[in-house]
């Protein structure tokens, strides 16, 4: 029985390489995908923590809650922070970008740019934090959208170019203009909840943040179909 060709050793080796390359290229790309969102999480982890810190500047009784899952009619969505104030509900929005934003309040989708060319689309975040305020409202059963305030709030590795944030009453700012940011609110908006109310919600809320593996998986399925 003869053997087979030369050619067919040849033609067997290179599919055995391509495979190998195939398998190696995508155990690679996960590894780099797996350490970028470790990274990511990590920087959001930062930024939350000092968000926190920064919310003492107001003053007065609080409760601060951070990644609430709050049901709505297809899952769920996560507010990256809230505190409940005398001043009424702070509803935050943490974005841990770099680069240039551009964007208005009017647009669907805001732009990131890099100084390699580099671009990247990202939802409107003011319109990100107002369907957070819409569905965190109808969860805990409140018509009162006047005492909720919309904070966006970027990280200081980032410069606003051209942001046109006319007809919004979200606050935009970096993450070093929180306090100030905060102190203004504090004082622009009266008195609306009482201790006990405070409390009330805080009990409410709680449990939201310690939702099971599954929500959050779910949650995170649904991210990924919207992009």
């Amino acid at each position: 029985m003869k053997g087979l060709p030369f050619w067919s050793y040849l033609a067997l080796a290179a599919v055995v390489l391509l495979l190998c390359f195939g398998i190696w290229h995508g155990v690679r790309r996960s590894l780099l995908r797996r350490r970028k969102q470790k990274y990511l999480q990590e920087v959001g982890r930062k930024g939350e923590q000092a968000l926190e810190e920064a919310f003492e500047a107001l003053g007065g009784y609080r409760r601060i809650l951070s990644n609430v899952y709050i049901p709505t009619a297809r899952s769920t969505t996560e507010i990256d922070l809230i505190m409940l104030h005398h001043s009424g509900v702070y509803v935050v929005e943490n974005k841990s970008y770099s680069g240039w934003i551009f964007g208005s309040s009017q647009d669907q989708y805001w732009l990131q740019t890099f100084p390699n060319g580099e671009r990247m689309n990202f939802y409107n975040p003011i319109r990100q934090n107002q369907g957070h305020i819409a569905s965190l409202m109808k969860f805990l059963g409140r018509e009162d959208r006047e005492h909720f305030h919309s904070i966006i709030v970027f990280s200081d590795r980032c410069t606003f170019k051209e942001l046109d944030l006319r007809d919004t009453d979200a606050w935009i700012i970096h993450a070093s203009e929180l306090r100030r940011t905060l102190k203004k609110a504090g004082k622009s908006s009266r008195y609306c909840l009482t201790r006990s109310e405070i409390s009330k919600l805080y009990r409410q809320l709680e449990p939201r943040t310690r939702v099971s593996s599954r929500v959050k998986r779910d949650h995170l399925r649904m991210v990924r179909n919207k992009k």
